[in-house]
């Protein structure tokens, strides 16, 4: 019989479990639950972010958001970018991911380093070396062209409205590219070989077992890539930042560069957090659809 007040093995495994979960809770919660309420909470103010003083002014900065005559630009920037770079990130990534896994061991090592390590330096590196490249007198883009005496394809990339996004685009790719690549690569290791024997036996060539059987069997792994690459394209800003700041006229303004220039440049910390919770729900609301949209092709796989 169990003594009164003793606890069950039941509860004792439960009091357990909480207790040693509960360090990684108090970490959670310090960098990321209480920084997200505390944003939250001060976007309803008008915090400078240089004083410990601040009034609320309760959905103010939000108004003051969708009043902000730039607003609708920086949303069809926002998604103009989105549609530009998510799509060809992960073609071109499931596409040399597909090669490198064809090639020997060696080799495949050697490329997936190569192409991942721009994902090791700052963003702000990256987009000072595309804007050298990019660069009308002296960046190499031009200077091949002009060598090729193709000078009339010399062209200032960054300066027409028409080229500066798909231009940002390209550079941000080529820095992402190698994370996204990590990831189809360890998909490409759970399929079995068997199922690419039996497509050849069947008469399959490899276009036809790419689409038959790499395509539906990384179903997860196009997912997780779509969705994340979604949310970093969204809140990207030190691309814009370095590279055009914002330029020309807002045309690469972004809801990520809006918030540093009003956080750093105009000292309206309040303004700011109210985008980036706007932003924060736009993404949410973005991932969700794209996850239901693309969990249903899981499904049916």
């Amino acid at each position: 019989m169990m003594k009164k007040g003793r606890l069950t093995m039941q509860q004792q495994r439960t009091l357990g479990g909480i207790l040693m979960s509960l360090p990684s809770f108090l970490v959670l919660f310090l960098f990321f639950i209480g920084p997200m309420l505390l944003a939250i909470l001060l976007s309803f103010t008008n915090w400078k972010g240089t004083t410990l003083t601040f009034d609320f002014i309760g959905f103010s900065n939000y108004v003051k958001v969708f009043n902000t005559p730039n607003f609708g630009q920086l949303m069809f920037n926002t998604v103009y970018l989105i549609l530009l770079y998510v799509p060809l990130l992960n073609i071109v990534a499931l596409v040399m991911a597909t090669l490198i896994y064809g090639i020997s061991r060696k080799l495949g090592t050697v490329s997936k380093s190569a192409i991942f390590f721009p994902n090791l330096l700052a963003p702000v590196v990256v987009g000072f070396i595309w804007l050298i490249l990019y660069q009308y007198q002296n960046g190499i883009f031009n200077k091949i062209l002009r060598g090729l005496g193709i000078d009339a394809l010399a062209h200032d990339w960054l300066g027409d409205p028409s080229t500066a996004m798909p231009a940002i685009s390209l550079s941000i790719l080529w820095f992402a590219i190698g994370y996204f690549l990590i990831i189809y690569t360890a998909g490409l290791t759970t399929i079995p070989d068997d199922l690419y024997e039996n497509a050849e036996v069947e008469g399959a060539n490899r276009v036809q077992s790419f689409f038959g059987i790499t395509i539906p069997m990384l179903a997860p792994s196009i997912t997780i890539n779509v969705i994340l690459s979604t949310i970093g394209c969204i809140a990207t800003f030190e691309f814009p930042l370095v590279m055009t700041k914002g330029g020309p006229g807002s045309y690469t303004r972004t809801m990520g560069y809006a918030i540093w220039n009003y956080a750093y440049g105009t000292r309206q910390q309040g303004h700011a957090l109210a985008i980036a919770v706007i932003m924060a729900l736009i993404a949410m609301l973005i991932a969700f659809g794209e996850w239901l949209l693309l969990h249903k092709q899981e499904e049916i796989y």
